[in-house]
């Protein structure tokens, strides 16, 4: 006969972190303009990543907002992450390859505020990764271009559910050399989201 095995959720702790924020380091008299900024010191927490050597990753955003109206805000990110590792690459059972030395994240954002109960955000991301040299591979860098579209509705003051949708891989090929939009698509993640403050 047929065994059948049961599995629960599998449930794994990923990135751990703490977060420094600074808001308005810059804000124009009229508070439609504002310059932000936000420390985030990564704890080795997630096993596949410990794994690999990885000791902690130091993400910097530095976040201009600008307000267009009343219910619609703009956002440029620069996030400059040194990533550090206790070794420049892995070679584990089930996969190998060589860690990030350096990274760089741009976010390019528009959320609009569409009533007081329902938001929708649509951000294009940049992620440029420069890899250690590794078993003879010299180091290069990689790119992925992708989005994650929310919308939101606000059910309490502490909690809003709504629906998300990613790309998996990028709309371009890791060397920016062209476009990849149908696997993008064909490939992406929808999600149901639940986001709470507490």
């Amino acid at each position: 006969g047929e065994s059948s095995e049961q599995q629960g959720m599998a449930l794994e702790i990923q990135h751990g972190l703490f977060r420094i924020k600074r808001a308005n380091l810059w804000q124009s008299e009229d508070k439609d303009l504002s310059l932000s900024y936000e420390l985030r010191p990564f704890v080795p927490t997630w096993a596949a990543r410990r794994n690999e050597g990885m000791i902690t990753a130091i993400r910097n955003y530095v976040k201009f907002d600008a307000k267009v109206s009343d219910s619609v805000t703009l956002s440029f990110w620069e996030i400059p992450i040194a990533h550090i590792y206790d070794r420049a690459g892995f070679e584990l059972a089930d996969r190998s390859g060589a860690n990030p030395g350096f990274e760089n994240r741009v976010y390019l954002m528009a959320e609009w505020q569409i009533t007081e109960k329902l938001n929708f955000f649509f951000p294009l991301n940049l992620n440029s990764t420069r890899s250690r040299e590794f078993n003879g591979a010299a180091a290069a860098w990689s790119h992925y271009v992708w989005t994650q579209p929310e919308l939101m509705y606000a059910v309490t003051k502490n909690y809003s559910v709504g629906l998300s949708w990613y790309n998996n891989p990028s709309f371009m090929k890791s060397d920016l050399s062209g476009f990849q939009i149908s696997d993008a698509l064909k490939n992406s993640v929808s999600q149901i989201v639940l986001h709470a403050t507490l």
